[in-house]
């Protein structure tokens, strides 16, 4: 009768256990983690990293930063900001895709501090809803606009 009564128990457990992995199985490792150092600034949201190796260099695409939309002159502002705030230093990754030909579109943290909310903090870019911390872009995003900074300025009466 015991093995009869433990059996179900065991498979209670067992489901337990697959159910708890599977809830779990994405919480903090599901984005692959680099470290390197940022070597160049393409354009506002397109970075290289060097990994450390000899020939170990990966382009980082900004996660949640659509500059492409914006006028030049903000665009030209944007990555100057973000040479300002990475060229040779040390950055962290985290991953959130990776392409075909090797690209990797992740967040970018400098000195503890996310990059694509820094750029969209100050108006220099927006929120393009793709980043998985993508309500964190949208509020820094409408504290810009709240502040009026970057694209949110009021244009000039000239």
């Amino acid at each position: 009768m015991s093995a009869i009564t433990t059996a179900p128990a065991r498979a209670r457990d067992l489901a337990m256990l697959v159910a708890a992995f599977a809830l779990t199985a994405g919480l903090g490792t599901a984005a692959e983690t680099l470290r390197g150092t940022c070597i160049r600034v393409a354009d506002a949201d397109r970075i290289e990293v060097w990994l450390g190796s000899r020939d170990d260099v990966v382009t980082v695409r900004l996660a949640g930063v659509d500059a492409i939309s914006l006028r030049e002159s903000y665009h030209l502002y944007a990555t100057l900001y973000i040479r300002h705030l990475l060229l040779d230093k040390p950055v962290t990754v985290e991953v959130h895709d990776r392409s075909a030909d090797g690209e990797v579109t992740g967040r970018v943290i400098v000195d503890h501090r996310d990059v694509s909310y820094l750029v969209i903090s100050e108006g220099l870019a927006l929120d393009d809803g793709s980043a998985p911390a993508g309500m964190r872009l949208v509020v820094a995003e409408e504290l810009a606009r709240a502040q009026e900074a970057g694209i949110w300025a009021p244009e000039s009466a000239d």
